[in-house]
């Protein structure tokens, strides 16, 4: 293999690379503890697009963790609901290009047909990664200068 076939091929596969790690979508994490402070494995989360009412479900892992990747952008609500815990619901929330907003749970002990909805702002500032991302309106993208 030439030097000149070597750098087309190391060219290719960075370029692919690269193409690979953008999105225009982003995510959802978190974790779901009780009122003690101790993790809620097994508790269900459920997202909820605001605009598209695009339901998603997962189980919370053994550390009460869990994670919705790949979320088209829009606002969301957030849902969780385990046997002998009331159901919270925590929205809005909005969701930005290549951003994961992190929003935690608490479960409090009570009757299963019992809920609490809670109504927060998520930071502006996405301290989960390093992904810088963002969108234009069409006056922004007209107002760019033109060499």
């Amino acid at each position: 293999m030439t030097v000149r076939g070597i750098a087309t091929f190391l060219c290719l596969f960075v370029f692919t690379t690269i193409s690979t790690a953008q999105t225009f979508r982003g995510a959802i994490q978190g974790s779901v503890t009780d009122s003690t402070g101790a993790a809620v494995p097994g508790a269900e989360v459920t997202v909820t697009n605001l605009d598209t009412n695009l339901n998603r479900e997962v189980s919370t892992d053994g550390e009460g963790n869990y994670f919705f990747p790949e979320l088209p952008l829009g606002s969301y609500k957030v849902a969780a609901a385990k046997a002998g815990f009331r159901t919270v619901a925590v929205g809005p929330i909005s969701i930005a290009v290549a951003a994961a907003q992190k929003v935690n749970i608490t479960l409090d002990p009570g009757d299963a047909k019992e809920s609490v909805e809670v109504h927060a702002d998520v930071p502006l500032v996405d301290a989960t990664g390093d992904a810088q991302g963002g969108t234009l309106n069409s006056q922004q993208v007209a107002e760019l200068p033109i060499n």
